[in-house]
């Protein structure tokens, strides 16, 4: 089964590029129906999704602050 990747970022209405990774960007929960309407048009079945903050500062151990009380 063929499950596309979603990156989920805490801006709502983010549409934001990952320049490491060409063709796929960060979404806001605001703009995914957008995105995923033509794809579940399309047949897509499943997603899998990967949160990640953009918001939330990172200290030394390159964890979230507050990550663990605040799980994406």
């Amino acid at each position: 089964m063929f499950m596309y990747p979603i990156f989920i970022t805490d801006d709502p209405n983010a549409s934001v590029e990952i320049p490491s990774m060409p063709g796929q960007r960060r979404w806001g929960v605001d703009r995914l129906e957008e995105f995923l309407g033509p794809l579940v048009n399309k047949g897509l079945k499943s997603v899998i999704l990967f949160g990640i903050a953009v918001k939330s500062p990172k200290v030394s151990l390159a964890c979230s602050t507050g990550a663990l009380a605040r799980p994406i």
